[in-house]
């Protein structure tokens, strides 16, 4: 398959090569031509020696109309298109808006020409920019690279790949699959980004079965830090293959993703809405679930206590899904039976099961994630959920309040998958127990009531913790697209894997730009 597709494609590959080489040349040759710097120099000056926005009337200046300055419509579209207001009020000095690979190559070459010049173009790379926290696809002043338009879904010849641009939102993915009745590894809630999800190992309804999505792709195009285009794979750069699939923004710009594709038809699925007086009988039906000695890997599980302010109110969901048009699978028998219930549970789509679980998300308003990993012991996540309730409350006078703390499993079923496909970073390979990923996500009307939410749910997690740890059932695993802005989840991974994520750094990014120049996220060092 993949020398045929390479066959098919080698025109364009060429093209691209070539194209690339042409343009890192001219960058060099700009760089030490004195006209160019004696211009640089004349744009600094007349930027009031802003280096944002010097660099950003050279990229306009070079690249044209795919650069969009304040107040003009596409870059309003794009800074208001974030996901949370945190991340909505930050004003870039300009947006980079590419629609092709030779596009962000142009821009990634032109800053690393402007920094062989002496001048250091900070910049940020947004895919669907779901992350809520502001800087982490996101830049003030700086450069802001929007992979919006890099959105293609394309299905190739065999139906066993899928090429996505990272761009694309999973409704556009599985609007696109439906219709052919096949599907992929994706994000579970269809507003959310594909590259940022895949670069943070993804976790999807075909985990327990397929393991994290980024181990179900097979090559990934990769813009380099001098605008170079590399495709990495586990026969072509292995170890920046390995990298991507958890190291998030470090290595380069991913402009395409190629995803292991897969007939498939309908899924059973839904929500199951309970009374908080249901928590004594949820809570063990998920416990239950989550270490099935003979795992079901159809079944996926989503267990969420929400509470609603200022009435208080709160509220149980179980989110279950199940890859095969069975209604009411055995594996959920524990769930169905919990009265009384309200539930939408039926046989569809794709589409249709991740729409529903993007209605319930508010866009717009301030946002806040927060994560942590513990094992799957029913008295310990008893005592979490009880600490849960009494930090949710102390906030229960802000206004728009909704804090939603969510368990979800990470059985062995999943994390083991990894090593059939060329491993991953997550350092979850060697695990010998069923975790359990937790998550608050609190949405709230009023920014300036952020740090009283952030001390509730920040003090939430640290007396999780202590509590899981003293009972020896704490992971050091933080799920990277979960994660607040301190938490540090690569550290997570491991000091093993953390070294190899810094050679493959070193190796394809020589002089540190991702580390240096692009501060949103989590780094290496």
């Amino acid at each position: 398959m993949y020398i045929v597709t390479a066959l098919r494609d080698w025109k364009l590959l060429f093209g691209l090569v070539a194209a690339t080489l042409l343009h890192s040349a001219a960058a060099k040759d700009a760089a030490r031509d004195p006209v160019t710097q004696a211009h640089v120099l004349q744009v600094m000056a007349s930027s009031n020696n802003s280096v944002g926005a010097a660099c950003c009337n050279l990229l306009q200046t070079w690249l044209g109309s795919v650069v969009s300055t304040p107040n003009s419509t596409v870059y309003q579209q794009s800074t208001l298109s974030y996901w949370s207001a945190e991340a909505q009020s930050v004003d870039p000095g300009c947006v980079v808006s590419p629609t092709t690979t030779s596009d962000v190559s142009r821009a990634v070459g032109s800053i690393n020409t402007l920094r062989e010049l002496g001048i250091e173009c900070k910049f940020a790379v947004r895919s669907g920019g779901h992350t809520p926290w502001a800087g982490a696809a996101t830049i003030s002043n700086g450069v802001q690279i929007d992979m919006s338009a890099i959105k293609q879904v394309t299905v190739d010849y065999d139906k066993m790949t899928t090429s996505i641009g990272p761009g694309a939102r999973w409704l556009d993915v599985y609007a696109k699959l439906d219709a052919l009745n096949l599907t992929v590894s994706g994000g579970r809630a269809s507003t959310v980004g594909v590259g940022g999800l895949v670069t943070g190992g993804g976790i999807s309804f075909f985990s327990a079965q397929r393991g994290f999505v980024a181990d179900d792709v097979h090559e990934f195009e990769v813009v380099l830090y001098d605008g170079s285009v590399v495709n990495a794979s586990s026969a072509c750069e292995p170890d920046l293959f390995f990298a991507l699939k958890g190291g998030s923004n470090n290595f380069g710009i991913v402009t395409r993703i190629d995803l292991a594709t897969f007939s498939h038809g309908k899924a059973w699925g839904g929500t199951i809405f309970y009374p908080i007086s249901a928590q004594n009988l949820t809570l063990p039906a998920f416990v239950k679930f989550a270490g099935q000695e003979d795992y079901d890997v159809y079944g996926a599980l989503i267990l969420t206590f929400s509470f609603l302010a200022p009435a208080p109110t709160w509220v149980i969901t179980s989110s279950v899904a199940y890859t095969k048009p069975i209604v009411d699978p055995p594996v959920f028998r524990d769930f169905m039976a919990i009265q009384p219930q309200m539930n939408t549970t039926r046989i569809t789509n794709f589409t249709d099961l991740t729409n529903e679980i993007a209605s319930f998300t508010i866009g717009t308003k301030s946002q806040l994630f927060y994560t942590s990993t513990w094992s799957n012991d029913l008295n310990t996540l008893a005592g979490i959920v009880s600490l849960n309730h009494q930090y949710a409350e102390t906030v229960g006078g802000v206004a728009g309040l909704l804090w939603s703390f969510s368990l979800q499993p990470l059985p062995t079923a999943t994390t083991t998958k990894s090593a059939k496909t060329g491993g991953n970073p997550l350092g979850l390979e060697e695990s010998d127990e069923n975790l359990v990923v937790g998550l608050v996500g609190a949405t709230w009307d009023n920014e300036a009531d952020h740090a009283a939410v952030l001390a509730a749910v920040s003090g939430f997690f640290a007396a999780a913790d202590e509590f899981a740890g003293s009972r020896h059932h704490l992971s050091s695993f933080k799920y990277l697209n979960y994660a607040y802005k301190t938490q540090e989840p690569i550290k997570g991974y491991g000091s093993k894997n953390v070294a190899k994520l810094r050679r493959v750094s070193k190796k394809y990014d020589p002089t540190g730009m991702f580390q240096k120049l692009v501060p949103g996220g989590w780094k290496l060092h």
